[in-house]
């Protein structure tokens, strides 16, 4: 186990405490925790490192001998699923998605400024990472949506499960506030899934009047 992935460690284990705890969390061992991540990232720790090396492919790598290039991906993707990026995330997530304690939510800063730095040096946001997106789409957490797509990037049109963006889940699903949110910043309203069906489509089969209301009111 590299040092980068021990103090990501602790910082999880940080986070599960502070679910089952009303107890405020110390701040101060959070801001350190977070200057060491910082400190191994600019001394060369790998932002991708995994317990099983990974070798993450470029269009100038040669190609594999062994594996066929869907393999490849489907163990890149594995790989990624135990790399720092993917258990911040999934930590601030989680968060996100529960009526946090105060201590939970003291740690949202923390996770927040940690998932920056690993991006800022390389780290790869996998299929699953990304996924979390949709998922807060669907359930309406608009904290994580606009984290996602403002800080982390995270392509607002990324297709998921059956083809769907965030804006098919999000309509689906009567979030008139993910809805609006999404299409101030660019979603694609035509975008259709696996079925050829739009977040239009979607609403309405689903009987979501109030959002079909607003997506009609963008061809005004």
């Amino acid at each position: 186990m590299t040092p980068l992935l021990y103090v990501i460690g602790e910082l999880q284990k940080i986070c599960q405490e502070a679910a089952n705890s009303e107890a405020q969390t110390d701040e101060d061992q959070l801001g350190r925790m977070t200057q060491i991540v910082t400190l191994l990232l600019e001394r060369g720790a790998l932002a991708n490192a995994t317990p099983k090396r990974i070798e993450l492919r470029t269009p100038f790598s040669p190609p594999p001998t062994d594996k066929n290039p869907e393999e490849v991906e489907e163990s890149v993707e594995a790989a990624l699923s135990n790399a720092p990026m993917h258990t911040i995330c999934t930590e601030l997530y989680s968060i996100n998605a529960s009526s946090s304690t105060p201590s939970e939510s003291s740690l949202r800063p923390c996770l927040e400024k940690v998932a920056v730095t690993l991006q800022g040096h390389g780290a790869t946001l996998s299929k699953a990472t990304c996924g979390y997106m949709h998922d807060a789409a669907r359930r309406g957490y608009l904290d994580t949506v606009q984290f996602w797509t403002e800080t982390l990037l995270v392509d607002i049109d990324a297709k998921g499960r059956q083809g769907m963006t965030a804006l098919h889940f999000a309509a689906r699903s009567g979030r008139v506030d993910i809805v609006r949110y999404l299409l101030t910043k660019g979603a694609d309203r035509g975008c259709v899934d696996d079925r050829g069906k739009t977040a239009l489509d979607a609403a309405t089969v689903n009987g979501k009047e109030e959002v079909v209301g607003l997506l009609n009111s963008m061809d005004d």
